[in-house]
């Protein structure tokens, strides 16, 4: 029974996300994410634990911590670069 119990929570808490994480769809050009339209959708994750608050260029991006990685934010790129 301890040994299950063991397990399960090593389980349990393998599936809180820790790292941060961000994926797009642009292609590359010279080594950087690179859109000809003004928008983007930003999918990914972070730490569930200590993350209060996700920022894309300054503006709040909808972050709940429970409801985990996969999250969709999709914003207005400035004119010239925006870094990621």
């Amino acid at each position: 029974m301890k040994a299950f119990n063991a397990a399960h929570v090593n389980w349990v808490l393998s599936q809180i996300p820790l790292n941060l994480t961000v994926t797009n769809s642009l292609t590359l050009q010279s080594g950087y994410p690179r859109t000809t339209v003004s928008s983007v959708t930003l999918t990914g994750g972070a730490n569930a634990v200590e993350t209060r608050g996700v920022l894309i260029n300054g503006t709040p991006a909808a972050w709940v911590a429970w409801q985990g990685p996969g999250r969709r934010a999709t914003f207005r790129c400035l004119l010239g670069s925006t870094v990621f």
